[in-house]
């Protein structure tokens, strides 16, 4: 697909994205962003963090809060366009990733299927805002630092690929397995070829480095700030120890009936699209090192999105944010890789239509889920 095209089918979706959000702007807080807003208020107010309010979640959380509620002058749409830049910022690096992979082909159909549960499912007011909305811009945007460092040779980026992915862990200490997710396969990478020179070690060291001292470098002032604001104690104690007795008792709570809570919320989230995963494998070219890269990267970043899902184990639909641009970039992967596939066949002229028949009727069943949403808010 030529540069031009390209570019006016990604403006196209984002603008039709950002138009379909501005409804959730005036959406009211229910008790979950409530809270949020509360730790972002008593901030502005001179508060300390996790001493002089509750809240166990991590701070650039209530920081997203208190910026956009001073934009907004306390109203309740300056978190709710917050939350919609993050969903928006997250489609256009999905575009990003695919086309890193596998071409501008990809990059659209990963930018679709990422949009589509964002659009139909979370413009709800139960769902916007929470620490997942803003985790998967930074999750997402660190990914594709990676991979732009790697084709490019660009050592650098991974020092802003670390920075970026540990500030996802101040939304959520859980949202550590992502460093863990990008370290693991840097490091599988950088170091499979065994017969590398001298200087591609060098810059593999080099760039593990880089991607480990950027990981501090974005934490540090966070634990520096807490440490002198006298909140750093109190921090733990919510977000490590309180949501430790809060996932057990939200174990105890469900009874086992928590196999069927995760399949239903997860096809509410995703409908089919993970089944577009599985055309992945489908990869034309004969350079075997590259197809490796490539599906070790994206079933890599999938499966640890779905451990972070797994480590909270209360499977609320917000939760399932994380997921999003994972399943996002993979599917889209998988509906360029089955394209490419048909056009291979005798009926080959028919592979375009094809594909843009499953997504249309994707399109049409989460636009259905949003025209429902809406229909209850009135």
């Amino acid at each position: 697909m030529r540069s031009g095209r390209e570019k006016l089918f990604l403006a196209a979706l984002i603008g039709l994205f950002l138009a379909a959000g501005l409804s959730l702007l005036p959406v009211p807080f229910t008790r979950d962003q409530g809270i949020y807003a509360y730790n972002g208020w008593r901030w502005l107010a001179g508060a300390s963090l996790y001493r002089d309010s509750f809240g166990h979640k991590g701070p650039l959380l209530y920081l997203v809060y208190a910026v956009f509620l001073k934009l907004s002058g306390g109203a309740m749409w300056g978190p709710n366009l917050a939350d919609l830049l993050s969903r928006t910022l997250t489609v256009a690096l999905a575009y990003a990733l695919g086309r890193e992979l596998r071409g501008g082909r990809a990059g659209l159909y990963s930018a679709l299927l990422t949009a589509l549960p964002l659009f139909g499912i979370f413009n709800s007011c139960w769902w916007n805002a929470q620490a997942e909305t803003f985790i998967m811009p930074l999750f997402t945007g660190s990914a594709a630092l990676v991979l732009i460092g790697l084709s490019r040779q660009r050592p650098g980026l991974f020092l802003f690929a670390g920075a970026v992915a540990g500030q996802a862990a101040m939304l959520k200490l859980n949202a550590l397995s992502h460093l863990g997710f990008l370290f693991l396969f840097l490091f599988a990478i950088l170091f499979a070829d065994k017969k590398s020179s001298r200087s591609g070690r060098a810059f593999a060291l080099r760039s593990l480095a880089l991607f480990l001292l950027g990981a501090a470098a974005g934490l540090l002032p966070w634990i520096i700030y807490l440490a002198a604001s006298g909140s750093l104690v109190p921090m733990w104690e919510l977000t490590v120890v309180f949501n430790s007795f809060h996932v057990q008792a939200a174990l105890r709570n469900f009874e086992g009936s928590l196999a069927a809570l995760f399949l239903r919320r997860f096809w509410t989230t995703f409908h089919l699209i993970p089944v577009l995963i599985l055309f992945a494998f489908f990869r034309a070219g004969p350079d075997r090192a590259v197809r490796s890269r490539e599906l070790l990267f994206i079933f890599g970043f999938v499966l640890f999105s779905f451990l972070n899902l797994l480590f909270q184990a209360r499977f609320f639909l917000y939760h399932y944010l994380v997921l999003v641009p994972a399943v996002g970039l993979a599917a889209g992967v998988g509906l360029d890789s089955l394209q490419t596939a048909l056009g291979k066949l005798s009926a080959g002229k028919l592979a375009r239509p094809a594909v843009l028949l499953i997504a249309a009727w994707l399109v049409l069943s989460f636009g259905w889920t949003w025209v429902l949403i809406h229909r209850s808010y009135r």
